[in-house]
């Protein structure tokens, strides 16, 4: 009823400022200007943040606007280009395309608040429609969940990005960045080493783990970056993949990407239950297939920031995420790309996915707020029909990065440590890094014990 009533005085209250302008029934849309044309030819998200500021600080709101909105147009997802919009629009009294911002990004369940730009979003905000919105975008910032932090990593490696689940053992696996090494975790928090290079050349910072507990494997990725301790500027950009012995750690297959004079950053692996392993190289934006020898399987040209991967059971589809553009599909049979979309949902900023019985689990760590959330999948895979965030906006969740599931629980790491590093690998000055927590979600919530209409939170409409 809230809802209904807000709409009916959105339209009272925008319709009596605009029947006088308008000497047709329904306006003609505007001729674009010089300055849109030229911007729409601009595909350099750098160039236009570049122009952006340029007019921002010449006083040229206009044009300003007008970069941003080629902006959001190109990376649809990015929670902070569209509030920046948002704030453009409040600045020049533009209130109908403020409000239907903003109202997208309540629905896409975002929680930047105009209230804390009470100069900025001044005037627009006498109406009880900018009220009603503001509201909606903070009850989006509850915090949400039944999750729990259930390790905390207490060990002087730094850089600890990835993680994995030593089903035998039980104990976690985390991968350093810095030196290589593979630590066990246990419950407690106790920490071993289990693995390091034997030779120099073995490998180098580890990027990512992906477990095989059927065949007693751990499988790593490695890059050489400026961030690894051995650094050596030459050999910048090589990768490779190796296969561990998961109870021994020592070293059994290694696998470099081609020598082709480009960069590679592995940075996502997944293992299927065949055993395949993919991988993908977020650099050259290149997937990679192992099964006895590795060989290029699918290259995307066209994205972005490849980061997160999961394949089904079948093999049929591998789902990636790319950290501008949101969810795809590669489909394996018919050799193509499907980008998954869903009206009202935001798909950025995915830095890790998993495979969970027909259905994805996703770590957003980019926009507000930070959320772990499932996706339902439609019965042939190629499209998402529902959201279901698990965890959102929770104090642990100050950078959640990559997991691990294990049985119903999914397992992360909430607490990343790579915004303490510049880009030369050197941690910046005054950072303190801090013990790395382990958090776990039930991936199952909901599933079983609530009808399908009622799968949603609170503070985000369902979109199923």
């Amino acid at each position: 009823m809230k809802a209904m009533i807000y709409v009916l005085m959105l339209l009272i209250s925008l319709s009596a400022s605009a029947v006088h302008a308008q000497a047709l029934p329904t306006a003609p849309t505007p001729l674009p200007t010089d300055t849109e044309l030229e911007l729409a030819r601009i595909d350099s998200v750098t160039e236009l943040m570049s122009r952006a500021k340029n007019w921002y600080d010449e006083g040229d709101l206009r044009r300003y606007t007008y970069a941003l909105e080629r902006l959001v147009k190109l990376r649809p997802y990015n929670g902070a280009f569209m509030f920046k919009l948002a704030q453009a629009y409040g600045e020049r009294d533009m209130k109908t395309p403020a409000y239907d911002l903003l109202l997208r990004m309540q629905a896409q369940g975002l929680s930047y608040d105009p209230s804390t730009l009470p100069e900025v979003f001044e005037p627009i905000s006498k109406t009880n429609a900018y009220k009603y919105i503001v509201e909606g975008l903070q009850v989006n910032a509850n915090p949400w969940g039944q999750g729990k932090v259930v390790a905390t990593v207490h060990s002087d490696v730094e850089l600890l990005e990835s993680l994995g689940y030593d089903e035998k053992a039980k104990r976690f696996l985390v991968g350093s960045a810095r030196t290589g090494q593979v630590l066990a975790v246990s419950a407690d928090g106790e920490v071993s080493e289990r693995a390091k290079p034997a030779n120099p050349g073995d490998w180098w910072g580890v990027l990512a783990l992906a477990v095989d507990n059927q065949r007693n494997s751990l499988w790593l990725a490695s890059t050489m970056l400026p961030h690894f301790s051995g650094y050596r500027r030459e050999e910048l950009g090589r990768g490779v993949i190796v296969r561990l012995d998961l109870a021994s750690g020592k070293l059994q297959e290694r696998f470099e990407l081609p020598g082709d004079g480009k960069p590679h950053l592995v940075g996502a692996l997944t293992v299927a239950a065949s055993g395949t392993v993919y991988a993908v190289d977020g650099v050259s934006n290149q997937l990679y297939r192992i099964k006895g020898a590795i060989e290029p399987l699918v290259a995307l040209p066209e994205s972005v920031n490849l980061r997160g991967i999961a394949v089904d059971p079948k093999e049929r589809f591998l789902y990636l995420s790319d950290y501008e553009l949101g969810l795809l599909a590669a489909d394996m049979n018919q050799a193509k790309v499907i980008n998954l979309k869903l009206d009202g949902q935001n798909f950025g900023g995915i830095e890790y996915l998993a495979w969970y019985k027909d259905h994805l689990i996703a770590v957003q760590n980019v926009n507000q707020p930070k959320r772990i959330s499932r996706y339902t999948l439609s019965a042939d895979g190629t499209a998402v029909t529902r959201v279901m965030p698990l965890e959102a906006n929770k104090p642990a969740l100050v950078e959640p990065t990559v997991g691990a599931l294990v049985g119903d629980s999914f397992y992360f790491i909430a607490n990343s440590q790579r915004d303490l590093y510049g880009p030369d690998g050197k941690l910046m000055a005054g950072a303190q890094p801090k013990p790395r927590e382990i958090y776990e979600v039930p991936a199952d919530m909901g599933m079983d014990t609530l009808p399908p209409a009622q799968i949603t939170r609170p503070r985000t409409p369902d979109q199923g």
